[in-house]
């Protein structure tokens, strides 16, 4: 029991670290540096859920494509709305 404790522990520090590293790139980049780093993390569990939508059937659903491109493209626009070059 004092294993699952563990195990779960470990698992939320893995996570917390990963979002506070995520957070300092995003706060670090610059213009088109900004919008990669926002959307890396929804890049990758969009890719993950297609991955793994395809093992289970044996064949690539349309519908973890087209929710591919609705999350990414979703994520670019919105990151662009908060992103203001200060050059301009």
């Amino acid at each position: 029991m004092e294993i699952v404790k563990f195990i779960k522990a470990s698992l939320v520090f893995i996570v917390i670290i990963s979002f506070i590293a995520w957070v300092g790139m995003i706060w670090e980049s610059e213009g088109d540096d900004f919008l990669k780093e926002v959307c890396t993390p929804i890049e990758f569990l969009a890719e993950s859920q297609h991955d793994l939508a395809t093992s289970f059937m044996g064949y690539e659903p349309e519908w973890t494509l087209k929710t591919y491109q609705y999350l990414v493209s979703n994520c670019y626009y919105v990151a662009s709305k908060f992103y203001s070059d200060p050059t301009q």
